[in-house]
């Protein structure tokens, strides 16, 4: 009959630590084989996929020699930056140290050179390449799309898109200054979310006129009637676009069902669409039609 298997110390049990500091705890080399332990990296163990990239990333810290910063996807999970895909324990770490130093040569680690040309900023304690060159980075790793989406999130922290533009003017030899010119014209304030800038982007793509984003209506007399997160005022249409929240939150779909109404009856069209107007063609393409004949 197998060994029950020995609880970790509730000083581990619920964060990433140090082969060593399991060590320095009494817990056995058997123990921390078990499959129940991630290894995301060499003298590194995570019991739970419920951790925090923060707090992973401070035990992958404290197995490395500075100077280096976490960089590209790594970067922008910290950072808080919108990417297609939630983070998980099992992904690999990529850490940028400066060109004279040799990279970081470790399983679960991709190490980069070149830190000496990249701003840098600490998250949490964290050294992590800045936001603007990690957009940059991640040119070679994510679609245009996505480039976007990223470049509206830094334009709602303050970083405009002619920062993008002259950011690019200073760097006409980077890899991927292609993919990136193409993401930085078609990036613009006022997007709120990721799904926001790939509605955007289907709009454009359609041959539609760009809409207002997040832009207040009012009626005629001047009263508020909503925030419209894609407002053709010219032609008195709005495009609301249903997230989770609108699932989940009763409040939220009341509220927005009431403010909707008193635009219909003030004259204007509302257009509503979920993902599934976004990333299925059949439905992309009938919201397309119609939004089309509206818009004349």
């Amino acid at each position: 009959m197998p060994r029950p298997l020995a609880p970790l110390p509730a000083a581990l049990a619920t964060r990433p630590f140090t082969v060593a500091q399991a060590r320095g705890l009494g817990i056995s080399r058997e123990r921390l084989r078990h499959p129940d332990l991630l290894k995301p990296t060499r003298g590194v163990r995570v019991p739970t996929a419920d951790c925090s990239v923060r707090a992973e990333a401070r035990v992958i810290a404290s197995a490395m020699t500075r100077p280096f910063a976490f960089s590209h996807l790594s970067a922008a999970y910290l950072l808080d930056l919108p990417l297609p895909w939630p983070w998980h324990p099992s992904m690999p770490w990529h850490l940028m140290r400066p060109t004279s130093l040799p990279i970081p040569r470790r399983t679960g680690v991709v190490g980069h050179r070149g830190l000496e040309s990249r701003a840098r900023v600490e998250v949490a304690g964290l050294p992590v390449v800045g936001p603007l060159d990690t957009w940059a980075d991640l040119a070679g790793l994510l679609p245009i799309d996505e480039l976007v989406v990223i470049g509206d999130a830094l334009a709602r922290r303050g970083t405009s898109p002619d920062d993008v533009l002259g950011y690019l003017d200073g760097r006409p030899g980077r890899r991927g200054i292609r993919a990136l010119r193409e993401a930085a014209a078609l990036t613009r304030i006022g997007s709120a979310s990721r799904m926001e800038t790939l509605t955007r982007l289907m709009f454009v793509r359609g041959g539609l006129p760009e809409p207002e984003l997040n832009a207040d209506v009012h009626d005629e007399a001047g009263s508020w009637l909503l925030r419209a997160d894609f407002l053709w005022r010219r032609y008195r249409v709005i495009g609301e676009y249903h997230g989770d929240i609108h699932r989940s939150s009763r409040r939220v779909w009341q509220d927005g069902f009431a403010r909707r109404r008193l635009a219909e009856a003030s004259g204007w069209r509302v257009v509503e669409l979920t993902s599934r107007e976004v990333f299925h063609p059949q439905a992309r393409e009938e919201l397309l039609d119609l939004l089309r004949a509206w818009l004349v």
